[in-house]
């Protein structure tokens, strides 16, 4: 007579949560041990953390905690749902941060495209202003040696008069 566990499932029933963690307990039951190959784990050992059976609790596993395979299935599983809901959590938290560090780079990159325009036409307002200066003070330099060379040409005439005179 086989101790085998059997479901009925209903075609439409294919592939729902429900059933697949039905199929996965039954697979619990049917655990093969890894040392005794012919044996069906019944008890799962918290020390090792490792499905056993009757054989390795009289041997290797003396002394040490245990709880039914599906308690122990039912608290891993448990555990990895709390580790998707966070894991979620941080994503969607992630998703955000991303958001908000790129309207930062955009802010940034306009920011500095504002100050490097503003440095940019200043630069070109100091170059002209230098370039004003620069002709003001040329144009002044022209006029002044204008006026010297007149006053020299006079004091040259003036000379020639006077030595033409004496």
């Amino acid at each position: 007579m086989s101790s085998v566990e059997h479901k009925i499932i209903h075609l439409d029933q294919c592939g729902t949560e429900e059933v697949v963690n039905n199929i996965r307990k039954l697979d619990l039951k049917q655990m093969k041990c890894q040392t005794h190959h012919d044996r069906t784990c019944f008890v799962f050992c918290r020390n090792c953390n490792q499905p056993i059976c009757s054989s390795c609790i009289l041997n290797i596993h003396q002394n040490h905690k245990f709880c039914e395979i599906d308690d122990a299935y039912e608290e891993k599983l448990a555990h990895i749902e709390k580790l998707k809901v966070e894991i979620k959590s941080n994503i969607a938290f992630m998703r955000n941060e991303n958001t908000l560090l790129k309207e930062y780079e955009l802010k940034g990159k306009e920011h500095h495209m504002e100050i490097r325009t503003l440095i940019l036409n200043r630069e070109e307002e100091v170059k002209q202003e230098i370039a004003r200066k620069s002709k003001d003070v040329s144009d002044e330099l022209e006029t002044e040696w204008h006026n010297i060379e007149q006053s020299i040409n006079r004091i040259l005439s003036c000379a020639l008069k006077l030595k033409a005179i004496f």
